[in-house]
């Protein structure tokens, strides 16, 4: 990955976006797929930003801005008919943009207006607790009752515990940090694994694909939760944590 090819990406990233948000805000954009590949690209343009100045205040900044066209979407889903699909919450990842931003009060405003129901059609039933534990795990006080059944319910639909995401918000939950430690380091291997054996989309592949988004925001939700980091991770540079 050169700097060259990343400088392409960025003024590639900086069109798509500009050009969508400001289509969105003018009302001539109500494809909620592509809303969401806008918020994506913004996440793809933080790392881009990240990867080629180390510039944490920039990172941030496109986070954030993915983050906020997303939370519109959700508060005016009726009024622009935005397909359901797409605002379901198993979709909600640019919450992880906020998180990953460390703009607490953002994300809870996210939290706040994603779809708190289940919905069988649209939702995968882990995806959806998952993020149900994270908006119980941003709250402004924990209440440990809601998180502990919360958690059951998670366990259950995750392969009985199985899987390194359970496992991930189990030690946040629990405030187990021997367990943090070994499966948040699984989670990022896990992930670094799944991309060897998968075709990636290109900008994905020279942004993204270095940064784990998702994974810097819950090293966020997991120190806003008492738990203590490492000093470095793979895929998480140390000065966005």
């Amino acid at each position: 990955m050169s700097q060259f090819d990343l400088e392409i990406v960025v003024s590639n990233l900086e069109h798509y976006t500009t050009t969508n948000e400001e289509a969105f805000h003018g009302g001539a954009l109500s494809d909620a797929k592509v809303i969401l590949l806008t918020c994506e690209a913004y996440a793809n343009l933080a790392s881009a930003l990240l990867l080629l100045n180390h510039d944490v205040a920039s990172f941030q900044r496109q986070l954030n801005l993915g983050a906020q066209l997303y939370l519109i979407a959700l508060q005016s889903k009726e009024q622009r008919q935005l397909d359901p699909y797409y605002m379901c919450r198993t979709m909600g990842k640019p919450l992880f943009s906020a998180i990953a931003a460390k703009n607490t009060s953002l994300a809870q405003r996210i939290c706040q207006n994603m779809p708190d129901k289940f919905q069988a059609d649209f939702d995968y039933e882990d995806d959806f607790l998952y993020f149900g534990l994270i908006e119980l795990l941003i709250a402004q006080q924990r209440d440990e009752d809601n998180i502990e059944a919360a958690l059951k319910k998670f366990f259950t639909a995750s392969e009985q515990g199985a899987s390194l995401r359970y496992q991930v918000m189990e030690s946040i939950c629990e405030k187990n940090q021997v367990q943090f430690d070994e499966a948040f380091v699984d989670l990022i291997d896990e992930r670094e694994l799944s991309f060897q054996e998968n075709d990636l989309k290109p900008d994905f592949a020279l942004t993204g694909r270095h940064i784990f988004v998702e994974g810097v925001a819950l090293a966020h939700l997991a120190k806003i939760n008492g738990m203590l980091l490492q000093p470095q991770y793979n895929t998480l540079p140390d000065i966005c944590l």
